[in-house]
């Protein structure tokens, strides 16, 4: 489960999420609890991604995507 929160008023924006996974095979799952779930979408603005559940695009997860 992820727990994501956006705070924002008329001067600023706070995101916040969890750093929690689980990932489940065939032997059962495994929980890492150092996930990065926020992303910098450039280096130049201000500007955040949040990542919930598993978004791909083409087969590529999102925030492989953001990272590049």
């Amino acid at each position: 489960m992820t727990a994501e929160i956006a705070l924002i008023n008329k001067l600023a924006v706070t995101l916040a999420a969890d750093s929690a996974v689980t990932i489940a095979s065939a032997d059962g799952s495994k929980v890492y609890n150092s996930a990065d779930k926020i992303f910098e979408a450039t280096n130049l603005d201000p500007i955040g991604v949040m990542v919930y559940n598993n978004p791909e695009l083409n087969g590529i997860p999102i925030e492989t995507i953001v990272k590049v």
